[in-house]
């Protein structure tokens, strides 16, 4: 299987990754508006149970997606 092309790249300071693929830009908007929208239009017990996993799926997502392992990043590398 051919490495895929990373849709996210750690970021230089700080914890995790930034986006620097069309796809990966197109995954953190597309977050961004669910989570929004949940928040806007959904009643406070039922947000909760959508916006808790869609945040944990995005991160999941976002990790595996990076080319490199997640730490902190203190802009030596």
């Amino acid at each position: 299987m051919p490495p895929t092309k990373p849709w996210f790249a750690p970021k230089r300071y700080g914890y995790g990754a930034t986006p620097v693929s069309w796809e990966g830009w197109a995954l953190t908007c597309g977050a961004g508006v669910a989570v929004a929208l949940a928040v806007l239009l959904l009643p406070d017990p039922w947000r909760w149970l959508l916006v808790v996993p869609l945040a944990s799926a995005f991160t999941w997502a976002s990790r595996a997606r990076t080319n490199a392992p997640w730490r902190w990043r203190w802009g030596q590398d």
